[in-house]
C-alpha cells in the first residue's frame, strides 16, 4: 500500500520524500499540525524503528519495536509547524491530527 496523505489520517507504509507541507497534492496544511494520535500498526521485526519529523530534521517521535507484531499508540504528540515520516521500517503509521 502507498501513503496516504490526501486523507486525516494520514496513512504511512513508505519514507516520505518530502514534509507533508512541501508534498505536491498532500492534505492542505495552513498553520501548524497538533498530533493527537500516532498509531504504528504491527511493525513485524525487534528493533524496527518508526521517526517522525518536523520536517526540520527535528525529532517529534521515535519509536522502536520491542515485540514482533505489537501496535504502538500514543496520545496528544504536541503542535508543529510540518510533518515527515523519516524512517518506518516496517508496518503502517496512522497519525490523526487537526490544525
Amino acid at each position: 500500500m502507498a501513503n496516504s496523505l490526501t486523507t486525516n489520517p494520514l496513512t504511512i507504509t513508505a519514507a516520505m520524500a518530502a514534509s507533508l507541507k512541501n508534498t505536491a497534492g498532500a492534505i492542505p496544511t495552513n498553520g501548524p499540525i497538533i498530533i493527537d494520535e500516532i498509531y504504528w500498526l504491527n511493525p513485524a521485526s525487534v528493533g524496527d524503528m518508526l521517526v517522525i519529523s518536523d520536517g526540520q530534521v527535528t525529532g517529534i517521535k521515535t519509536f522502536r519495536c520491542e515485540s514482533a507484531n505489537q501496535s504502538q499508540l500514543v496520545y496528544n504528540q504536541g503542535k508543529y509547524n510540518d510533518l515527515q515520516v523519516l524512517t518506518i521500517s516496517s508496518g503502517t503509521a496512522v497519525i490523526k491530527y487537526h490544525q
